[in-house]
């Protein structure tokens, strides 16, 4: 069994904190996690919110979430990006991940600009965060290009959806880690990993028997809703 997996908090510890909120994060930071996975949508008044979906619960008519502002936002208890970052920086002198997935919705027409959108991420992390703590991930690739293009250096982690052709489409972004569906594993897609040198770190991972194959394969590092048992699960401490 891999001992250094890398565990990453989905949402937070999501599977016993509220996901993405501050009590979500706080509650990876304590058990120890390696990263922190959240979402991160940006407003129409320039605020970053930290926020899954990207319309706000059902209603009459649906409401896009970058259609809102910081103010409509604070009734769903999200906080912002700033908040998250400076949270973690105040509890944790590990070195810790803060690993962003940009949402972009291609097609909507409220949709912020991809540029506009990318340089509020990093200037919000320069100022409240570090960058070469930070991994930023998206199932928009052309997001992933324009921090490749502002930085060569930044560390960027493509999300694969359930289709195994991107696969090989993905190494046009030559990234280091790569996050697949967890369905899209295995022994050809896992293979396939290994001869392009790519780690893999699968989401959303959440039983034992799963966390048992994907270790028993040499995976790199899971995503999980549930770090806490991953943690117990690998033998390492976790409160």
């Amino acid at each position: 069994m891999n001992q250094y997996l890398h565990v990453q908090a989905h949402r937070g510890a999501s599977l016993e904190k509220k996901e993405n909120s501050l009590e979500s994060v706080r509650r990876a930071v304590e058990l120890g996690v390696d990263s922190i996975e959240i979402d991160i949508h940006l407003l129409r008044d320039g605020a970053l919110i930290v926020f899954h979906d990207f319309f706000l619960p059902p209603s009459a008519t649906p409401k896009f979430i970058c259609d809102q502002n910081l103010s409509a936002m604070r009734s769903f208890e999200a906080p912002t990006l700033t908040e998250v970052c400076e949270l973690v920086k105040s509890l944790s002198s590990r070195l810790l991940w803060l690993d962003l997935e940009v949402k972009y919705l291609e097609g909507n027409p409220n949709s912020p600009e991809r540029e506009k959108l990318v340089d509020s991420v990093l200037r919000t992390v320069s100022l409240s965060w570090e960058l070469n703590r930070t991994r930023f991930r998206s199932f928009d690739w052309k997001i992933l290009k324009l921090f490749h293009k502002t930085v060569s250096t930044f560390q960027t982690i493509p999300l694969l959806g359930r289709d195994e052709e991107e696969f090989s489409k993905v190494l046009e972004l030559q990234p280091e880690w790569i996050a697949p569906y967890v369905g899209t594993l295995n022994d050809k897609t896992v293979s396939w990993a290994k001869r392009a040198g790519v780690k893999l770190m699968p989401y959303t991972v959440n039983s034992p028997s799963e966390w048992k194959k994907l270790t028993d394969w040499g995976v790199q590092g899971i995503t999980t809703d549930d770090p806490r048992g991953l943690l117990k699960f690998l033998g390492r401490e976790a409160s």
